[in-house]
């Protein structure tokens, strides 16, 4: 293994060249700062040739402003030392670039300040970079700070949407129920718990299907309405009769839409209810006047308010010897000719 003898070895000397191997700028200086010796690298973040010797030129001249250099050289002879000190420079040609400094004293045996010296590397990129990343993490925290408030503008205005809609839910005049698949009654409104009697709490606590009246246009086409709304489909205007907590009939026509997933799976219906008693009641009673008016042997015709016939009974039929339709094509004074001739005809 090959050695340095005692004659050969100079430790300066090795020194410097391991430092000109490394990416990094060395140089010393005296105290009125004359460079007194540099490495390689020196010349390379410089942007002299490599062969240039800048033994004996000014160190100082490299520094891009005066006030910046007398701070650095305040801060070195006042603690003999300075660290990772970040100055602004300039290059052989003008370019501006960045130095990352780590600077001592050099003192003789009698305390005195005989030179300096020091490593640099350009940190110019890195600084830039840095700089880069705070500018484009400042516009991402902007940009963040402007999503969040749009966000929270559409929150808000989707809690007032959510708000209205539960207002208007809650204060319909219709029934309106949610309704899981497994029939137990998940949401209703006012008018449900008006319409039935029971509270929203008990309501909560039910089956749908514990609402249908017992008889076969209650219970039992409820039963098959919910197995149709199962299978996904949307039920129209259905006539069925439910019961109030009294047990008294009602009778309502019923419209259910299926909700379903993503998956096309029904999760729950919506059932709108409207109660159709007084119609029920008032077509029942219609119904019996017009079955009794069928019945009277006396001749009965109706007519609106223009005058165009909309009703006869069977005696009058018979009297006239025309239905309802052949006699609406006649006017009034061929009805009552009509009737003048049946009259006639039952004198003979």
């Amino acid at each position: 293994m090959a050695s340095l003898s005692e004659e050969n070895y100079n430790p300066e000397e090795l020194l410097f060249d391991t430092l000109d191997n490394l990416d990094i700028g060395f140089v010393k200086v005296s105290n009125d700062g004359t460079i007194l010796n540099h490495n390689l690298t020196f010349n390379k973040i410089f942007g002299y040739v490599s062969e240039k010797n800048l033994i004996g030129t000014k160190f100082l001249d490299y520094w891009l402003n005066s006030e910046e250099r007398n701070k650095f050289r305040e801060i070195l002879f006042k603690n003999g030392i300075v660290k990772k000190y970040i100055i602004p420079a300039k290059k052989v040609d003008g370019e501006k670039f960045l130095l990352q400094m780590n600077f001592i004293l050099n003192k003789n045996s009698k305390g005195e300040i005989i030179s300096t010296e020091g490593t640099f590397v350009d940190v110019t990129e890195r600084i830039e970079t840095k700089q880069k990343l705070k500018e484009l993490e400042e516009k991402l925290k902007k940009l963040n700070q402007k999503l969040e408030q749009k966000v929270e503008k559409r929150k808000k205005k989707l809690r007032e949407s959510e708000e209205r809609y539960r207002e208007l839910y809650e204060n319909a005049p219709n029934t309106y129920f949610s309704i899981g698949i497994n029939k137990i009654i998940r949401r209703c409104n006012n008018a449900a718990v008006k319409l039935l009697g029971y509270t929203e709490e008990e309501l909560m606590k039910m089956k749908i299907l514990d609402l249908y009246y017992n008889s076969k246009d209650g219970i039992d086409k409820a039963k098959t309405i919910f197995q149709r709304f199962l299978k996904g489909e949307r039920i129209q205007d259905e006539e069925l009769q439910i019961k109030q907590k009294n047990g008294n009939p009602i009778w309502i026509s019923l419209t259910v839409k299926p909700v379903k997933d993503q998956a096309g799976q029904v999760m729950e219906s919506r059932l709108i209810i409207i109660n159709t008693s007084k119609r029920k009641k008032a077509e029942e009673e219609l119904h019996l006047f017009k079955s009794i008016i069928d019945a009277l042997n006396e001749a009965i015709a109706i007519s609106d308010l223009e005058g165009n016939l909309i009703y006869i009974n069977p005696a009058h039929e018979s009297l006239i010897g025309r239905s309802l339709e052949e006699a609406k094509k006649l006017n009034w004074e061929g009805v009552r000719e009509g009737v003048r001739e049946g009259v006639r005809e039952g004198v003979r």
